[in-house]
């Protein structure tokens, strides 16, 4: 896994809060997501934003910790494997943190899918709580191939219906 770090002019690295809370955080959000998804909606509070898809779905946002509760349900994540690839994560506004996730995620014994998920947490007294959260399940080129071959056969399909009512208007068979 790879990490941002701060780096001072001499090379010394440079102790960086947003990294080591995001490097505390990613591990404890994905083995809620493991263990006890039912409980994930605890991370967040009814100020909470989350949008949970696939690259290029128009998806509404859930609002609130409850709405977020439901979509987690609605998801169904059972048994549910990830592989965090990279976590780079950066202090923002307000003493907040943006963090953000690169891995492989498999849910149901399903096959593994590549994902990129954001997050912003915001400061609360005890610590922190996901304000934002933006997942997207990212396509490879196998998901692409097989949604233009799909594509292609609405199309001839579609092309050759109109082909065979031109044929029977032409013979008069209507």
């Amino acid at each position: 896994m790879s990490q941002s770090t701060s780096t001072q002019a001499n090379g010394t690295p440079v102790p960086n809060k947003a990294s080591e809370v995001g490097w505390l955080f990613v591990p404890q959000y994905y083995t809620f997501m493991n263990k006890d998804p039912s409980r994930l909606h605890c991370f967040y509070t009814k100020k909470s934003t989350m949008v949970h898809g696939t690259e290029n779905e128009d998806i509404t946002p859930s609002v609130g910790q409850q709405a977020i509760h439901e979509r987690v349900n609605t998801i169904g994540f059972e048994d549910t494997k990830v592989y965090v690839s990279n976590v780079d994560s950066q202090s923002s506004a307000d003493g907040g943190i943006v963090i953000q996730v690169l891995g492989e995620m498999s849910n149901k014994g399903g096959k593994w899918r590549k994902f990129a998920q954001t997050f912003f947490l915001a400061q609360q007294p005890n610590g922190f709580y996901v304000l934002n959260d933006i997942f997207r399940y990212l396509k490879d080129d196998d998901d692409e191939k097989e949604e233009k071959a799909e594509a292609g056969k609405a199309d001839s399909h579609d092309h050759h219906d109109a082909d065979d009512d031109d044929e029977k208007e032409e013979k008069g068979e209507r």
